[in-house]
């Protein structure tokens, strides 16, 4: 190394220093500002041929309509010279004009650059000048479903949310205890699988269960009383209490007491009703719970003892020492909680196939035998991606018993540019994601390319779902023409979104309450297209 070099790196060093704190400084400067009026906003410096931006402000109606997204990519740049990366900051107020200090936002289903809202502020610096989607998750308040045309360099968007209805749900037993204290099914993380939604009409029988702890359906949203929810649950609730709604105001509702997706109870709720009252004996949740065993065999049929055993569904993850396979390869586990489970099952380099299942309420199920078989290694590059790069991975070779089907295997390069995992022998469809595009494509562990597998970008084309039509809930599948599962989502009413797709053929399987179930067809050419839930 020679003088110059070494005497030059102390001053690279302070000039990346540098950068950063100006970058933090202007940030900051935008928070600090929540009360300054949009039309005294800075005026950016207008680029040549072209007009500086407008402060936008928007009141959000409780029942205004989503409005559609052009079909273009979603980051479309506009005319003109070559856009430059762009801020978008503004002010979050309730109808009565206060700032509203917690809450979370997201940029086209992003989370925001910043963790929460803070003295009614956000900002999303290094955005691109085009039309983006935004939404929120602030507690107690309708949600923002937005969209806003972002031109550099800053964009100001100023929010006042729509007026709500907040409807307190308890739900106790006969003697006046905590329901959730009486029923030892709902210790720990188990007590997300009760909850409370709202419909326009009573439930005539269960929804389909879902893989979210959120179960996003119903009117409004459902805050629940429960420490695993993070800042949620600074706003403390009574014990009797099982969580709060936030409605549309005046419209009436029917309010469902649900485990998972079983219907326990539900009775009507009058506009600007306070509270409404679920008294339940105990055994009203104990009842409802299954028993699930089945057993695991080595390649050559000899039971598979002391294999690790988990299994997740929407109130996350179940595992622990005792969760293992006994002697005889079988695994026993009471007292479950109806609802979607998937199941993951390891010993060694044996692995059990990657599948889910429902299980219904009050059953005793015998899941079956199951071979294991040696894990095969997998390595993706991500190489390619432009950042943010993800996987979805769905095993082909799933029985043809109904009551399984394949469960995803995800990958991220949150943890660097390749990612690795064992998987079970088999056929995969795997689609990545990018800011650069998509890729599609069949794996056979029989014949694996070489490895890091580097992926076939190709430039993506938008699905746009929308899901107002839908009264109550939803699983949905997306498969190509070939077969191939690329999407698995759930939908409840909520506001559209897109999904990043090969240009292709398609057809949609809409599973809905009652088992019906309902295809579609889908032909996304490069511009876009539009599925229509259910």
């Amino acid at each position: 190394m020679n003088t110059a070099t070494a005497a030059s790196r102390p001053l690279q060093i302070l000039a990346v220093m540098l950068g950063i704190a100006i970058a933090a400084l202007f940030v900051a400067w935008v928070r600090v500002e929540p009360a300054m009026p949009a039309d005294a906003a800075p005026a950016p410096t207008p680029r040549r041929g072209t007009d500086a931006p407008a402060p936008a402000t928007a009141h959000l109606e409780p029942s205004a309509p989503h409005e559609a997204a052009p079909a273009a990519a979603p980051h479309e740049a506009p005319a003109g010279p070559t856009a430059t990366a762009a801020v978008l900051f503004g002010t979050v107020k309730r109808a009565d004009g206060t700032l509203v200090n917690d809450g979370y936002l997201w940029l086209d289903q992003k989370q925001a650059s910043t963790a929460s809202l803070r003295r009614g502020t956000f900002a999303f610096p290094g955005v691109q000048p085009g039309v983006h989607r935004l939404t929120s998750r602030i507690p107690d308040e309708m949600g923002i479903d937005r969209e806003v045309t972002v031109q550099a360099p800053q964009t100001r968007f100023d929010i006042e949310l729509a007026p709500k209805w907040l409807l307190t749900v308890n739900a106790t037993t006969p003697d006046g205890k905590s329901l959730r204290e009486s029923a030892p099914e709902l210790a720990g993380p188990g007590q997300r699988n009760l909850r409370a939604l709202a419909f326009a009409q009573p439930l005539t029988g269960d929804l389909v269960s879902s893989r979210s702890s959120e179960f996003e359906a119903g009117l409004g949203r459902f805050r629940a009383n429960d420490p695993f929810f993070g800042r949620d649950a600074a706003k403390a609730l009574p014990m009797e209490t099982l969580g709060v709604l936030t409605l549309p105001p005046d419209q009436a509702v029917h309010v469902a007491l649900l485990l998972g997706g079983t219907l326990i109870a539900q009775q009507p709720a009058a506009p600007g009703q306070e509270k409404v009252e679920f008294v339940l004996a105990a055994d009203a949740i104990g009842g409802k719970t299954s028993t699930v065993t089945f057993r695991c065999l080595d390649p050559n049929g000899a039971p598979v003892a002391g294999a690790r055993v988990s299994m997740s569904s929407g109130s996350g993850m179940s595992s622990g020492p005792k969760m293992v396979t006994d002697a005889e390869g079988r695994y026993t586990a009471t007292k479950v909680l109806p609802g979607r489970f998937s199941f993951s099952v390891w010993h060694k380099e044996l692995r059990m196939p990657p599948l889910e299942t429902e299980i219904a309420p009050g059953a005793v199920v015998d899941l079956g035998d199951h071979t294991m078989q040696r894990g095969v290694e997998l390595e993706i590059s991500f190489a390619g991606s432009g950042g943010a790069g993800s996987a979805s991975m769905y095993w082909l070779d799933a029985p043809r018993d109904s009551r399984w089907r394949s469960t995803d295997h995800r990958f991220s390069e949150q943890t660097g540019p390749t990612a690795k995992t064992s998987l079970f022998p088999g056929r995969y469809a795997l689609l990545a994601r990018g800011k650069s595009g998509v890729a599609l494509l069949e794996l056979d562990t029989n014949a694996m390319p070489p490895q890091p597998l580097r992926l076939p970008w190709t430039a993506p084309a938008s699905l746009r779902v929308q899901n107002q039509g839908v009264a109550t809930f939803v699983q949905f599948e997306i498969a190509n023409a070939r077969g191939l599962p690329v999407y698995r989502g759930e939908a409840g009413n909520r506001g559209d979104y897109d999904i990043p797709l090969p240009p292709g053929d398609y057809v949609a399987t809409i599973r809905g309450s009652g088992g019906s179930v309902t295809k579609k067809d889908i032909r996304l050419p490069a511009s876009g297209a539009v599925l229509t839930l259910p």
